[in-house]
Order: structure tokens, then C-alpha cells, then sequence
């Protein structure tokens, strides 16, 4: 099979499509054709050795697929036929070949008029964000959401997701084309945060209040005035590996809410709560 593979995590110009033995399933797992396979931040990242995990070298990146079901190991559980049209993910990547090789429980069968390059791009982004919203979220229909980087993979998950949950959506893009993705996609409004006063016109479309769930998958300077336009009970949502957001993140003012702060990553697929009291103000 041909894949993408690199003998050493550092600039991408170190992958070369190589020439490799077609892996063979284990028991439980089973091997996809790959037909079309999904470019996400932490695929590059990974690649760069720069992400929290490491992986060993030589390493094909890739972590989001759509394919065929083209071998099937012994022992493995469901009613698997080879042929069937699958999306998934690799935790351990391999998605950048021609084949890889995954547990039957990392793939979902998808329908017959599916397109191989949507669906590629489906299984982590939408469970990241299934996750987030109603496991550590805790959203309930009526609330509002305010969604950076709404035009992103996890920003659009978000946005369909949380408006499939009854909540109200309001999606934060820095380009007419990208807000209007978001709204295309479900948002109920959308504002510009390449402005200097994104966080005014954000209080001046959010309920009295406070919006109740930021989904923050941005970071940086985003994050404190994101955090700052919570209401009472809000939850935000940091989602990757954004620790230099969270340090950054200390808002002060006279009055005090009760809030809670979560950080998610789909690789290490742990959250950790930091639950304190901490002030946002509609000032």
C-alpha cells in the first residue's frame, strides 16, 4: 500500500509516500480501504512532534477516515460484512495510507449516498463536541451558546449539535465567509471577532445575563473576554491543548458568579474540572 510516513517528528517536509506491507487486522480490529481521509490540527501537530503524546517513529499520521471494510479480524464482535461503507477514527493514526487497521468499536457504518470526504471528517470533531456539550456541558434546550471559531470542524459540531439540543447559537468567525458558514450550518447569530469590541456586540445580541456555555476551542487572547460574558452558572469549555489560554485567564471585577471551567482533549479523552468561584461582569 502507499503511505504518508515519517522516520523522524519535526517539519512536515519529512513525510514521504512510501511503499509499505499491507497491515493485517488483529483480533477485533478491522482493516478499511481508505477512500478519503480528514486533516485536523492535532494530525499536524502530532506529525511536528509537537503535540502532548509522542508518538514512535516511523509514524503515519492520521487520525479521521472513510472507506470500506476491507479485512476483518477474528473475534471480532458485530455483524461486519467486507465491503460496508465505515467512517472512524485511529487514536493511534495510520489514517494517511491507503489501508489502516482500527478496532471494530472506532467505526460507525454510514449511509449509501454519504460522501467518503464528509464523512472522513466526522467521527472525532462531532464526539469531541458530543462530549463537551451534554457530558461536561451539561446543555439544556433553551440556554444560549456562544461559539468560538465557529467555522472550524469542532466550531461547526458544536453549532449543529447544540442547536439539535434545543439551544440557542451564537457563532464567532473573523471573516464574512466564515460567519456565514455558521449560519448556513445553524447559528442563530453571528457576530465578528476580528473586531476590536467583539465581546460589546456579543453582550449587546446575548441575553441580559450572560451566555450559559462558551465552547472555546480558540484560545489566546479570545478566551478571558469569552469567559468574562458568562452569567450566572455558565460553563466554559476550553477544548485542545490550550494551556497558555487557561494561565491568561484570570478575570477580576466586584461581582461574583458562580461558574464552572472545563478542558477537554480528544486524544487523552480526560476532562478536568476546575470548579471556583470566579467573577464575570456585564460591565
Amino acid at each position: 500500500m502507499k503511505a504518508l510516513q515519517t522516520d523522524r517528528l519535526g517539519p512536515l517536509e519529512g513525510l514521504a509516500l512510501r511503499e509499505l506491507p499491507r497491515p493485517e487486522p488483529a483480533p477485533g480490529e478491522l482493516r478499511i480501504r481508505v477512500e478519503a481521509s480528514a486533516i485536523s490540527h492535532a494530525d499536524l501537530l502530532l506529525a511536528q512532534g509537537r503535540y502532548q503524546l509522542q508518538p514512535p517513529v516511523p509514524y503515519i499520521p492520521g487520525s479521521e477516515f472513510a472507506g470500506t471494510v476491507e479485512a476483518i479480524g477474528e473475534n471480532t464482535e458485530g455483524d461486519w460484512q467486507l465491503g460496508e461503507r465505515v467512517c472512524g477514527s485511529a487514536t493511534a493514526g495510520g489514517a494517511w495510507a491507503e489501508t489502516v487497521c482500527v478496532p471494530a468499536s472506532a467505526v460507525q457504518r454510514i449511509g449509501a449516498t454519504a460522501p467518503f470526504t464528509e464523512a472522513a471528517a466526522l467521527a472525532v470533531p462531532y464526539s469531541t463536541m458530543w462530549h463537551a456539550l451534554v457530558d461536561r456541558g451539561a446543555l439544556r434546550p433553551g440556554e444560549t451558546v456562544f461559539v468560538l471559531g465557529a467555522a472550524g470542524s469542532v466550531g461547526l459540531a458544536a453549532v449543529q449539535l447544540a442547536r439539535a439540543f434545543g439551544a440557542r447559537v451564537i457563532a464567532g468567525g473573523s471573516t464574512p465567509e466564515k460567519r456565514a458558514l455558521a449560519l448556513a450550518a445553524g447559528a442563530d447569530a453571528a457576530i465578528d471577532t476580528s473586531a476590536a469590541d467583539w465581546r460589546g456586540a456579543l453582550k449587546a445580541i446575548a441575553p441580559p445575563g450572560g451566555v450559559d456555555l462558551v465552547v472555546d476551542p480558540v484560545g489566546g487572547a479570545f478566551t478571558e473576554p469569552a469567559f468574562r460574558s458568562l452569567g450566572w452558572g455558565g460553563r466554559h469549555l476550553v477544548l485542545g491543548s490550550r494551556p497558555a489560554a487557561s494561565r491568561r485567564c484570570r478575570p477580576t471585577c466586584r461581582c461574583s458568579r458562580a461558574l464552572r471551567w472545563w478542558a477537554w482533549t480528544s486524544a487523552s479523552s480526560r476532562s478536568v474540572r476546575r470548579s471556583r468561584r470566579r467573577p464575570t461582569c456585564a460591565a
